[in-house]
């Protein structure tokens, strides 16, 4: 019986560990280990797992990093196999031995999370950079730009930005008024958002069809 009971657990922790949300948690926490760990605090103000409304419902954006030398959007795939894609593309191809996957252009994704922040801030876009962060064993076939990388090249990616941007009262303005628009870090949250984006990409994907046969 404790045999059986064992082995159960096991494959329900061998499922857990394959799901998305634990996949996606799995990388965001790594990224956010980095982020504290190799980072100056007193520089570089981390921000995670922040959701703010936008013109078509919610943003959710996975780490921020507030600092003179800019506001950093971090985007992060915790992804295995060949990855291909360009920035140009809409889609990028995940691709293993017998099987492909095709997921949405990881910088246009971040471009929509910084322009809903630029908005919401009053900042110009210049000030706000784009970093999408791959964790896990995914490999690049075809050279990205130097702002899509691991963890390790995140970390030295920021701190290879060195042009200050904001003086200080405008770091510290940015992080209350980030503090004040940011939705309640709740489950709730996180399921209204996830609801909205499936309506959303379901009607994109609706409208897609219909120029399609036009």
């Amino acid at each position: 019986m404790q045999l059986i009971t064992l082995i159960v657990a096991m494959g329900v922790a061998a499922g857990l560990l394959r799901s998305p949300f634990v996949k996606g948690w799995w990388g965001e926490f790594q990224v956010n280990a980095a982020l504290r760990l190799f980072l100056s605090r007193k520089r570089y103000h981390l921000i995670k797992n922040i959701t703010v409304r936008s013109d078509n419902g919610t943003t959710q954006i996975d780490h921020i990093i507030v600092s003179a030398y800019g506001l950093f959007v971090i985007e992060t795939k915790n992804m295995s196999g060949w990855i291909f894609g360009t920035d140009r593309d809409s889609q990028w191809t995940q691709k293993f031995r017998r099987k492909s996957f095709q997921f949405q252009n990881p910088l246009r994704q971040n471009f929509k999370h910084a322009a809903v922040l630029s908005e919401v801030l009053g900042l110009r876009r210049g000030v706000i950079k784009s970093v999408v962060v791959f964790v896990g064993s995914a490999r690049f076939k075809r050279q990205v730009p130097a702002n899509v990388t691991n963890v390790g090249g995140c970390i030295r990616h920021i701190a290879s930005c060195r042009e200050t941007l904001l003086t200080d009262g405008e770091v510290h303005r940015v992080l209350e008024l980030l503090k004040s628009v940011r939705l309640d870090a709740s489950f709730r949250t996180h399921r209204d958002h996830v609801r909205l984006l499936r309506n959303r990409l379901s009607t994109d994907k609706k409208n897609h069809a219909r120029k399609q046969k036009m």
